[in-house]
């Protein structure tokens, strides 16, 4: 059942403040106004604001290994036969925050380039009424082609890398395919 914390008026004028159970808020709103209270404040508790029972202190202390500890000296005879545990692979797939975010970034960054160079495309070719400013010098801006480039490149290579079982050499190998692409396209050789 959750716990709602509240701040109420007694009957005498006192601000009292507590915790309360119930099954909603208004059960916890009505089962304030019958304990002769007027409720100020009423939200569902959070953790923090909740009393830490023994019961609750006992869970979190409590450690139960996965796997049964067995000591050097006991007999097998002593310990029942270990439980099947299911298969998992030797190695998990590591998780690199810092590579998901950059490719979240970097596509967001690809979208808001396509639709620059939508906008700028538009305004460059066709007559329009009004003026979208920084748009069409965006749009023939060199130094923004090569941002998305760049981004497109990282998004391409590192998706491919992930998609390829992910690896060190393969890692390397695709970060050398990128930088040697991107420079000689900056070199004006491509």
């Amino acid at each position: 059942m959750p716990k709602f914390t509240y701040t109420a008026i007694q009957s005498d004028g006192q601000r009292v403040s507590g915790t309360i159970e119930s099954f909603s808020l208004q059960a916890a709103h009505d089962a304030l106004k019958q304990m002769h209270l007027v409720p100020e404040e009423l939200h569902e508790s959070l953790v923090s604001e909740q009393p830490l029972t023994p019961e609750h202190a006992e869970k979190l202390l409590t450690f139960t290994p996965a796997v049964p500890v067995h000591e050097a000296s006991a007999s097998p005879a002593e310990h029942p036969a270990p439980q099947s545990v299911p298969d998992t692979p030797a190695t998990e797939a590591a998780y690199f925050p810092l590579l998901d975010t950059l490719r979240l970034y970097a596509g967001w960054l690809l979208a808001w380039y396509a639709f620059v160079y939508a906008l700028g495309n538009y305004q460059h070719t066709r007559p329009l009424p009004f003026r979208i400013p920084f748009v069409e010098g965006l749009f023939l801006s060199p130094l923004v082609f090569s941002f998305t480039l760049g981004a497109y490149l990282f998004l391409l290579l590192s998706g491919i890398w992930k998609a390829s079982g992910k690896g060190l050499l393969k890692g390397f190998f695709m970060t050398a395919i990128g930088v040697t692409g991107f420079v000689l396209y900056r070199m004006n050789v491509l």
